[in-house]
């Protein structure tokens, strides 16, 4: 934790160990493991800044990778990018708000407000997966598809800010 005036910064790091939380991945973790860092810088507002780097520490070949940050998101309502958009429960388990340009935000509606997310610098995709209960998983995607040759002690590293606003009152 770190704290600027009215800002405050959590940073996680460690080493990437086991395959993926949902069982889509079909190989063993990349060996010699890949370390990993997350940084939320937060201030009054109700926006997080977030900052994810994989370091490795030999050399990579080129290769096809996916590696995201999953958000949970309760009480899921619907989407929009752009001109796309699409309510709870019309396109489960697939990719929503992918293709939209880097330069629109996806927004996912909830029971109790909007989350804005913006991309930043490095982030290959963001995209929501609807699953059961109302409930939808934000993917924040460093890689999704080809990777350069990553030579030793060399970063992937992105950036997204996620914002909430809050339901209007009826």
């Amino acid at each position: 934790f770190a704290r600027d005036g009215d800002r405050v910064t959590v940073s996680f790091s460690g080493i990437l160990r086991q395959r993926s939380w949902n069982g889509v991945q079909s190989c063993p973790p990349a060996a010699p493991a890949l370390h990993y860092t997350l940084r939320y810088a937060m201030g009054t507002d109700a926006r997080a800044e977030l900052t994810m780097t994989l370091r490795s520490p030999v050399e990579r070949p080129a290769a096809q990778a996916f590696f995201a940050l999953r958000v949970p998101v309760a009480d899921f309502a619907g989407w929009r990018r752009g001109s796309e958009q699409g309510a709870a429960g019309a396109a489960r388990g697939v990719r929503l708000g992918a293709e939209g340009s880097p330069a629109e935000p996806l927004i996912l509606r909830t029971r109790a407000g909007n989350l804005i997310v913006r991309a930043g610098t490095g982030l290959a995709r963001m995209f929501a997966i609807e699953g059961d209960r109302g409930a939808c998983q934000l993917f924040l995607a460093l890689a999704d598809g080809p990777i350069p040759l990553l030579p030793p002690q060399a970063t992937l590293s992105a950036e997204a800010t996620l914002e909430g606003e809050a339901a209007e009152a009826e």
